[in-house]
């Protein structure tokens, strides 16, 4: 017998689990009527029971409480059916839920095994079951600290840090599905959608929104570890940003393009039950449920033994009463002279026996069937490949179309230390974007709103003004020529922090009567309060 799907779903909010059991009620009665119409499951749903009426299938529930215990009870489905495609392969489903002060803790186990013992392959069609996917539609249910979703996530490039958090975290235990957008239609290459749907309770499914993400994602994991251009990446739990990128697989758009949807999602699905039914371990909470339980039933089969070993004394003492009785009446007949002493041995005899048979009486009214009653129930990125950050304001500036660079930019360029040179074109392109739209506003197109916000959708912290502060005392420091006058530079985007190879500063002003955006600095960052 092979495990091939597990899945552990925990319900903190959730202290009563009869909506759970309607859901597995229904799930079990709609698999007999769109399968087997004809079967009519005659069982009793609010208590334990077994049904072995139709052949090769067994269905059966038991429910586990111990007394004295009213908010503490376990149920187990335990579900036997062929395979529909072949008939000497038996699927086996085990469900438990426990309902505790802490919740409910639901688990299920799938299983196969053959009914004959033949070398051939098998191969079964291993999906989510629909029960799973109802349950995650309550919208409460988690693993761990995550709770669940039918949909996948978005994910911003200004979420990228939270993601990251999330990814390398120890407490995560299920895999992460990236999915990226393919450059020229937008569009993943497959229904993320539908993804999400087909492995919920397995995996968690992301959806890169932009190229921008995509962006800020390689930015902080290297192109190595990352996903772009229509790709899909799988995570596992205990991932760093020190990975192999081969132990989290990455499959290209091109690739992806070769096969169907629903093919390259099943093998998704079965590449990561796999792992799951491997690695599965029934949790704690209904392990140390089963102990106790285990315990409890010990004792009342202890306490049934004493009572039988009580009843069986009793029953010799009854008998060995009964022989008296019958040699004392023989005697009667022989012997007159004792006649009167044998009639009182007798009375006292009878009285004797009658005790004993109501001690009898007593003990059978705890019989030991009596006491067991109770145990049967993104586009091609740029990596970070210049040399300098002069290098990389030359190549980038070739591109922009909006942005016009002073000398000073320039030269401030060739001063910086700054390490993360890819990081610079990248904010040179949104500039230009920005500047773009910016531009058709003035042409009368639509507005572009808060700058600051614009550029927080591409990932960077853009600031229209310095301080009030900083410009009484180090004004001169933030001023450039251009058109012949001294002017402010005051709007800014600031990349990283501390060190000047770890941090870098764009100044820029915006030339309403040119539509140009010009940039004076393009290096370390400028004296302020904090530096």
């Amino acid at each position: 017998m092979q495990t091939v799907y597990t899945c552990s779903l925990q319900f903190p909010s959730v202290h009563n689990s009869s909506p759970i059991q309607e859901d597995i009620r229904k799930w079990v009665v709609g698999w007999y009527a769109k399968n087997m119409p004809d079967v009519l499951l005659a069982v009793d749903w609010s208590g334990g029971f077994e049904c072995n009426s139709t052949p090769n299938h067994q269905l059966s529930m038991k429910v586990m409480r111990l007394e004295n215990v009213q908010d503490e009870m376990m149920y187990e489905y335990r579900w036997r059916y062929p395979d529909d495609r072949d008939a000497s392969l038996f699927w086996r489903t085990k469900i438990s839920v426990l309902s505790s002060d802490q919740g409910v803790l639901l688990t299920l186990v799938i299983r196969i095994e053959s009914g004959e013992s033949v070398v051939i392959p098998a191969r079964p069609m291993v999906g989510t079951p629909r029960i799973i996917r109802t349950l995650i539609s309550r919208g409460d249910a988690q693993v761990g600290k995550q709770i669940l979703s039918m949909a996948p996530k978005s994910l911003e490039a200004s979420e990228m840090e939270s993601f990251l958090d999330f990814l390398e975290s120890q407490d995560r235990l299920l895999p992460v599905v990236l999915v990226s957008l393919e450059p020229n239609t937008e569009k993943p290459v497959h229904d993320a959608k539908k993804l999400a749907e087909m492995v919920a309770g397995s995996a968690m499914v992301y959806l890169l929104e932009s190229k921008w993400a995509g962006f800020a994602l390689t930015n902080e994991v290297g192109k190595a570890l990352s996903c772009f251009n229509g790709a899909i990446r799988l995570y596992w739990p205990r991932f760093s940003r020190s990975a192999n990128p081969r132990a989290h697989q990455l499959w290209m758009a091109p690739e992806l393009s070769k096969y169907s949807t629903s093919v390259f999602y099943g093998e998704l699905l079965n590449l990561i039950s796999s792992a799951a039914a491997y690695r599965y371990v029934e949790p704690m909470p209904i392990r140390a449920f089963r102990t106790r339980f285990e315990q409890h039933r010990q004792l009342l089969l202890k306490e049934q033994m004493k009572v039988k070993r009580d009843y069986d004394e009793l029953y010799d003492e009854w008998c060995k009463s009964q022989q008296e009785i019958e040699e004392h009446l023989s005697l009667l007949g022989s012997s007159i002279a004792e006649n009167d002493f044998l009639k009182q041995e007798i009375e006292n005899l009878k009285s004797e026996n009658k005790n004993l048979k109501e001690n009898l009486e007593s003990c059978q009214a705890y019989s030991p069937e009596t006491a067991t009653s109770s145990n049967d129930e993104t586009e091609t990125q740029e990596p970070d490949v210049f040399a300098s950050v002069l290098e990389a304001v030359k190549y980038t500036s070739s591109e922009t179309k909006h942005i016009l660079y002073l000398e000073e930019a320039f030269s401030s360029a060739a001063d910086s230390p700054f390490l993360k040179t890819g990081r610079v074109r990248e904010a040179l392109l949104a500039i230009d974007d920005v500047a773009g739209k910016w531009v058709d506003q003035l042409n009368g197109g639509p507005l572009v709103g808060s700058r600051e916000e614009r550029f927080r959708e591409y990932g960077f912290f853009y600031k229209d003004n310095i301080s009030e502060t900083t410009e009484n005392k180090w004004g001169d420091e933030y001023k450039y020529y251009y058109k012949d006058r001294k002017i402010l530079f005051a709007s800014h985007i600031t990349i990283g922090k501390k060190q000047a190879n770890k941090c870098l500063s764009i100044h820029l002003f915006w030339d309403d009567d040119n539509s140009k955006v010009v940039v004076a600095h393009i290096g370390r960052h400028k004296t302020n309060t904090s530096t």
